[in-house]
């Protein structure tokens, strides 16, 4: 059987032996990982994407069709690839020298992935990398990678077609709007954009690096800490206030080996609003310059590549909107640190974690137009072996916790 996934599906038409699912009336995943410890192989969320781990299991073949977006999936597919982890076991094993969850069925599926969307060559090769790993994690032998310039013809190559497609731009009142009119502009804002908020191992590094740059800095720093999460949109009040900052920190944990589904959206929203922005002031596109971008990631996999992905999809929402890329920092076993019991400062085995943090910071700080800084990734101090059995002793202990027993 073939399932596709597309964006929306009330403009298309596929077969009849084809099953087609789109995101409308499905809510991003929130890292909660019930559908793990708590229900195993079904999600906490109730809607229509409850079961849909297992349901996966029904197809030999599962076709994607994305925009391209910020070298990666746009948010509505990156929800249903967010959605699918059910499918996958709440148990880690060793692959080579990283660390994944295991199978929770005997199952393999074909995945055809078709983007539609200018890009470069080069940036073809950043997705076909990206498409690569998330078949790596859902255990995927079989697939391919295929570009098209727009949506019909995505549709038409999977086998489907288009009718009465009537494309709809999001229109915002912007005449009432000068940003040039108050030069009282802030410093940093730390934006903790992980779904768990205050509980999350991205409120730990944030609030450390935080504690860091009040430190390093000499004069009156003005730092504001605020918080993305699944429920809610970012609204035009927020993307204004966003603004009136030199240097916006992102902070939060990576799902399927990349941006979560809310962060995309975030800023495919912010994009579309300035787009509309620049139209009634030219002389944004000067204020956009100036705005520093630089992201603080983890991720509970041992090594800090693992979150390259998400950096370079900041990276692209950069380029895309003329503000300037500083500097991305991705921290590998991300559990074994954020623990507010240790002293990252002074423990030997947190030591890299806490040099990063001080050099992201420095260059926070003070950050120069002409170089070119490099990312910085780390990994956990713990052999693959031995941080596997460390997980899967959390793992089972959440499982006893919960009464459920596999």
């Amino acid at each position: 059987m073939k399932l596709v996934l597309v964006e929306n599906t009330d403009s298309v038409i596929f077969p009849e032996n084809v099953t087609v699912v789109d995101s409308k009336d499905i809510k991003p995943c929130m890292g909660c990982v019930g559908c793990w410890v708590k229900t195993p192989g079904t999600c906490v969320i109730p809607d229509k994407a409850q079961k849909y781990g297992a349901k996966l299991t029904e197809f030999d073949s599962v076709t994607l069709i994305s925009e391209v977006c910020f070298l990666g999936f746009s948010y509505q597919i990156k929800r249903l690839l967010d959605r699918g982890v059910p499918y996958l076991d709440v148990f880690m094993m060793q692959r080579g020298d990283d660390i994944r969850h295991k199978k929770r069925y005997e199952h393999a599926f074909k995945v055809n992935f078709v983007f539609y969307g200018n890009c470069t060559p080069k940036q073809k090769e950043e997705i076909i990398s990206l498409a690569s790993d998330i078949c790596i994690n859902y255990f995927v032998e079989d697939h391919t990678v295929t570009f098209v310039p727009d949506l019909e013809t995505a549709v038409k190559h999977s086998g489907g077609e288009i009718i009465n497609y009537n494309f709809k731009e999001i229109k915002i009142d912007t005449q009432n709007f000068d940003l040039l009119s108050d030069d009282a502009y802030k410093n940093i804002v730390v934006i903790n954009a992980s779904s768990k908020g205050k509980k999350s191992s991205s409120e730990f590094f944030s609030n450390k690096l935080i504690e860091i740059l009040e430190y390093q800095s000499n004069t009156g720093l003005y730092i504001e800490k605020q918080y993305w999460n699944g429920s809610n949109q970012i609204d035009e009040d927020s993307i204004i206030g966003l603004l009136k900052f030199d240097h916006i920190i992102i902070s939060f944990g990576i799902y399927v080996d990349s941006s979560p589904s809310h962060i995309i959206e975030n800023l495919k929203i912010i994009t579309d609003y300035l787009s509309q922005f620049k139209q009634n002031n030219p002389d944004l596109c000067n204020r956009l310059k100036k705005i520093k971008i630089s992201s603080l990631l983890n991720c509970g996999l041992i090594h800090g590549s693992n979150n390259r992905h998400s950096i370079k999809e900041l990276q692209a929402f950069c380029n895309e909107n003329g503000l300037s890329w500083c500097q991305g920092l991705g921290i590998g076993a991300g559990p074994l640190y954020a623990n507010p019991k240790i002293d990252i400062k002074s423990d030997k085995n947190a030591i890299e974690v806490y040099n990063a943090l001080i050099e992201l910071s420095k260059n926070i700080l003070n950050y120069d137009y002409t170089v070119d800084y490099r990312d910085i990734l780390t990994d956990g101090h713990l052999p693959a072996p031995e941080y596997k059995n460390l997980l899967n002793k959390i793992w089972s202990k959440a499982l006893e916790k919960n009464n459920i027993h596999l």
